[in-house]
């Protein structure tokens, strides 16, 4: 009867633990818990200028960065460089928006993995980042 007691203990405490929902400071579950945390990052960054300098350059890292909450519920920053990092809409089904421009996109493959696909520019010059990102 005593081991009955204990086992039906020790089934009830596992059940609970296993319910319980990640909270975020306000006591609510977050979708955007699945996305934010540590990441490594390649990055491929492109610029160019065909006008008067005829710049152009090319370049690929790998950083470690991460993805943290934006300043309102429905942003997460993404910090895929040291000196670069880009501010998103995420929605409750994983849908990235709210780009920079007409000509960037994106998106989550899964939780642990992301595209990001980034361009600015005009007027006979414009920058690129192709970022793949993989959370750790």
């Amino acid at each position: 009867m005593k081991h009955l007691f204990y086992s039906l203990m020790v089934v009830v405490l596992f059940g609970v633990l296993i319910s319980c929902e990640k909270k975020n400071e306000e006591g609510n579950v977050d979708y955007r818990d699945n996305y934010v945390g540590q990441w490594k990052f390649k990055v491929e960054m492109m610029s160019f200028n065909i006008n008067d300098t005829s710049a152009y350059s090319r370049d690929t890292i790998t950083y470690n960065g991460e993805i943290k909450y934006g300043n309102i519920k429905n942003e997460v920053l993404i910090e895929y460089t040291s000196t670069k990092s880009i501010v998103l809409e995420l929605s409750e089904n994983g849908v990235l928006s709210n780009f920079p421009t007409h000509y960037s996109n994106g998106e989550f493959m899964t939780y642990d993995s992301l595209e990001l696909n980034l361009r600015w520019g005009g007027n006979g010059g414009g920058t690129w980042h192709w970022i793949d990102g993989i959370k750790e």
